[in-house]
């Protein structure tokens, strides 16, 4: 049957068919509300197949970590077996073609599951469903050869989200219609593709309200049997009842008044670590900005839990805005410090031994010309993190890399290893490896996302330089692991750029484009040493961070991911001390993700990320709250050793496009500039 294959949009009639037809097969597909239509709509990823005006089937779906992640396929009676299901996969596929593949959860009890083999798909785990007694099957396709496919998913695997939910999201789940009134809403929380990435927890107070609700013995059993399936978390008695004063004073009268359960759910999510929490409540929602900054909880409604789940995930692995106050100095360790070490960074989970640990202290303590061994502390003294650096001609050897076992460790780890990394392309050196024996899975996995791949017992980062194409870069990338490790891993040339930085693909066609920016923010975002002596003191959350998020009116919109982009800094108004870096081309990155929205929805968004604070999220909409502004989430930033200034840059401008240009907003440039300015900001002028 021939079919067209189009995006459906927010507002379109098209939606509306899309959302007849999971309909009747939600069953199957699990509650989706028109809500969540609408925001993956808004996000271009629902696609239709239609013949005529007629809706043949859909497919909804997320992008995470470089992979297509598939949330509904469903066809239309007409259209089962006349290959709407496979024009669908295969648009998806033409339309990604540099994610790493596609991959889905299906139940094994489900018609479905037969069909994924047919299109290529491969059983590559398989997991206990909701529904007692089946199993989830997860089925992958990747887009690369075995020879080609770095194996990211065991380097990169995630944990689970641990959410925590109150008594009102509990009984929407499993309470009986004839005892509660329950609110579809929380349904979301059973779809077999979120499972994947969130863990339900209860609390303690949950088997206290089941004992006090008005039911029979047997429900009530039953209920209690339903908890038993989630996990508790962990609650120091003392701190519990810490929580639980502070949280008294902070939520308004009526999330305090009656039995105060309320409170004892938050303040035992609170010291369980939970990174959200999900209620109903509107008393607590409107306090849940005050919660987060007191104690980075993040309090939603179920519906919000499931359309942010790749940021919240993406949150508890990287937010600098946690390091705020974390990291004060450094400074060299010494013998003296060998006793007060090993409790805060052996790593015992990764098999080291006591005795392994202080050998390898020692080992660094009797190489202090060699091997430099530092701490890094909070303002209050208290040790954070425990790095051993060791250069030779070739490379940065980080010999230890541990830091405290807390909720902030992912962040840190990456702010540590990204620092590293800066250090050895500064000093010209070829790569960086990590010959940690006992490096934790945190560890692992930030140094994956850092680009670094696993050779023998270490982890190495190859540094390339120039413009390629990716079977030169592949060729080059091979030639120096085997000169500088011995042994070439598997490589995802997918993810080329990023692997290699600061090497760039020739004839990637990804958009390029200089935007302007001005100096306060390219003091935060760009200049270390301004950020750290001038502005904040030393605030590493707010110093070089390769991710973060930059604000801008919404008009004009030319701006799109991914693509790449040179940061302009402007001439500005504000008087920023000693910054010398006006009118200069100063930095590049990648653009990962564009969203146009009102302000506090975007803040809402990428508040995670830092740098920007609310007020100035509320200036960039002019202090309108219904004014749309653009959010760029950009990653891979890079400072450039010899920006370009602006009479050097108009020349440029003259030369490629025939005039110059006033930089007053984004401008979109060949790739052929592209590949020009960044060259030259490594060689010196040349204009």
């Amino acid at each position: 049957m021939e079919c067209t294959i189009t995006t459906v949009g927010v507002g379109s009639e098209l939606l509306d068919q899309v959302i007849d037809l999971w309909s009747p097969n939600r069953k199957t597909l699990g509650f989706f509300p028109r809500g969540a239509f609408e925001e993956y709509a808004g996000r271009g990823g629902i696609v239709g197949a239609r013949a005529g005006d007629s809706l043949l089937g859909y497919v909804a779906f997320r992008e995470t970590d470089h992979w297509i992640v598939i949330v509904h396929l469903c066809v239309a009676p007409p259209g089962r077996k006349q290959g709407v299901a496979r024009a669908l996969i295969k648009w998806l596929r033409s339309e990604h073609q540099l994610a790493r593949g596609m991959k889905l959860s299906c139940r094994r009890d489900f018609e479905a599951h037969r069909i994924w083999p047919r299109f290529g798909f491969r059983a590559a785990g398989e997991r206990a469903a909701k529904a007692e007694g089946e199993q989830i099957i997860e089925w992958r396709l990747d887009f690369r050869s075995e020879a080609e496919l770095f194996d990211w998913s065991a380097a990169q695997r995630r944990r689970r989200l641990r959410v925590g939910i109150d008594q009102n999201v509990f009984l929407d789940l499993y309470g009986a219609d004839d005892v509660v009134r329950r609110d579809h809403e929380s349904e979301i929380l059973l779809a077999d593709w979120l499972s994947t990435e969130v863990e339900l927890f209860v609390t303690d107070e949950t088997f206290n309200e089941i004992s006090q609700m008005n039911a029979s013995d047997a429900e009530r059993q039953r209920l209690r049997a339903c908890a038993d399936r989630h996990r508790r978390p962990h609650c120091e008695a003392q701190a519990f009842e810490d929580r639980s004063a502070e949280l008294q004073t902070l939520l308004p009268p009526e999330a305090v008044a009656g039995s105060g359960a309320d409170v004892r759910h938050l303040a035992r999510a609170v010291v369980g670590g939970f990174a959200c929490f999900l209620t109903r409540d509107d008393a607590i929602l409107e306090t849940a900005s005050q919660i987060e900054d007191r104690y980075g909880l993040r309090v939603l409604r179920p519906l919000e839990l499931a359309l942010d789940i790749d940021q919240l995930l993406r949150a508890e692995e990287y937010a600098p805005r946690r390091l705020a106050g974390t990291l004060h100095k450094a400074r060299r360790a010494t013998s003296q410090d060998l006793d007060d070490l090993e409790p805060s960074f052996r790593e015992s989970s990764s098999g080291e031994r006591r005795t392994d640990f202080e050998r390898t202290l020692r080992a660094c303590l009797d190489d202090p010309k060699g091997t430099r061994l530092e701490i890094c502390s909070d303002p209050d003294g208290a040790k954070a993190a425990l790095i051993a650096t060791a250069s030779d001609e070739t490379s940065l050897r980080i010999r230890m890399l541990r830091v405290t076992r807390d909720r902030i460790a992912p962040t840190l780890l990456r702010y540590q290893i990204e620092r590293m990394i800066r250090r050895s392309a500064q000093s010209g050196l070829a790569c960086v490896r990590i010959s940690d024996r006992f490096l934790s899975s945190d560890g692992k996995t930030a140094a994956a996302e850092a680009g670094f791949l696993p050779v023998g017992e270490e982890w190495i980062k190859i540094q390339l330089h120039g413009f390629h194409t990716p079977e030169e870069l592949g060729e080059r990338a091979e030639s120096a692991f085997r000169t500088l490790a011995g042994d070439v891993p598997k490589l995802d040339l997918s993810a080329a750029e990023h692997l290699f930085r600061p090497a760039k693909i020739r004839g990637a066609q990804l958009p390029c484009f200089i935007i302007p920016i001005r100096p306060t923010w390219a003091a935060l975002l760009f200049e270390e040493r301004m950020a750290q002596e001038l502005l904040f003191g030393a605030r590493p959350d707010l110093v070089f961070s390769p991710e973060f998020a930059y604000y801008r009116a919404a008009q004009p919109r030319g701006v799109r991911a991914p693509a790449r982009v040179l940061w302009y800094v402007s001439q500005g108004q504000e008087a920023v001390s000693g910054f010398s870096g006006r009118m200069m081309v100063r930095a590049y990155s990648r653009i990962d993700e564009v969203m146009v929205g009102k302000p506090k929805e975007l803040f809402r968004r990428f508040k995670r990320l830092g740098i920007y604070e609310w007020d100035d999220v509320f200036e960039t909409a002019k202090k309108d709250l219904n004014r749309e502004i653009m959010a760029i989430r950009c990653v891979d930033t890079e400072l450039l050793p010899h920006p370009i200034p602006w009479d050097e840059l108009q020349k440029y401008f003259q030369a490629h496009l025939g005039a110059g240009n006033p930089l007053v907003s984004a401008v979109e440039i060949p790739e052929s500039l592209f590949e020009t300015l960044y060259l030259r900001s490594f060689q010196g002028s040349t204009a």
